[in-house]
């Protein structure tokens, strides 16, 4: 009988050393120094250099992380919150977080107190390429709208914002004391929304302008991907 429940008792702690070895390696824990370093400890931590080169940004969009790259290397993640519909965006009002490939476009600071967007904001060039050859195929944009629109892209400046796709996606953190951020969080009308204090040490790493590199290509992870890439490089 002893030896039944000392077997038995055995068998539980495997489960349990299995069960916590698959839920951390689905989490990217033991990719990446966890959230509580500050993004300059995390990259001493990796051995990189700072200022970070080629910063580029994934946004997980199932498991609510934004994490931050340099070149190849995982430096930091933080808890984001997302759109309240899941789902790619398709039209202005959808509340739906675009998936693919953007870069920052704008950038501005505001006073946190008076702001809708909190004190950072990074705007994103939505819609994108994708995006916009799927509305012209639906009829929700006009040729001139896709050439607009494919021309801003190439110059690497602001995509039309007032057309049917939509517009005024970012990245943002929101007034103090709103901190619901993190899986499971679905609450904003497209944006990605950080904390407070992980957008004011990221945001002077991301500049505007700047070309999307990703070894992730296009044809591999398109817009219906469950990662949103957002990459900066120096020009």
């Amino acid at each position: 009988m002893l030896r039944r429940l000392a077997i038995f008792a055995a068998l539980l702690l495997i489960a349990g050393a299995l069960a916590f070895c698959y839920l951390t390696f689905r989490s990217g824990a033991h990719l990446i120094p966890g959230p509580r370093l500050t993004l300059r400890q995390a990259a001493r931590a990796r051995g990189l250099a700072w200022p970070l080169r080629k910063v580029r940004l994934v946004v997980d969009c199932e498991r609510h992380w934004l994490i931050v790259f340099s070149g190849r290397a995982r430096v930091q993640r933080y808890p984001v919150a997302l759109s309240v519909r899941l789902g790619d965006k398709r039209r202005r009002g959808d509340w739906c977080t675009p998936r693919g490939r953007s870069y920052v476009c704008t950038k501005a600071t505001y006073d946190l107190e008076h702001s809708t967007v909190g004190s950072h904001w990074m705007g994103l060039s939505y819609p994108d390429l994708v995006h916009a050859r799927r509305g012209l195929r639906d009829k929700l944009i006009t040729k001139a709208q896709y050439r607009a629109i494919a021309q801003a892209l190439a110059r690497r400046r602001i995509p039309p914002q007032g057309t049917p796709l939509g517009g005024g996606i970012g990245i943002h953190n929101c007034r103090s004391g709103l901190r619901h951020v993190g899986r499971g969080y679905h609450w904003t009308a497209g944006c990605v929304v950080m904390e407070t204090d992980a957008i004011s040490e990221l945001y002077p790493h991301c500049t505007r302008r700047h070309v999307c590199r990703d070894p992730l290509r296009r044809s591999s992870c398109g817009s219906d991907c469950p990662w949103t890439h957002l990459s900066q490089t120096a020009l």
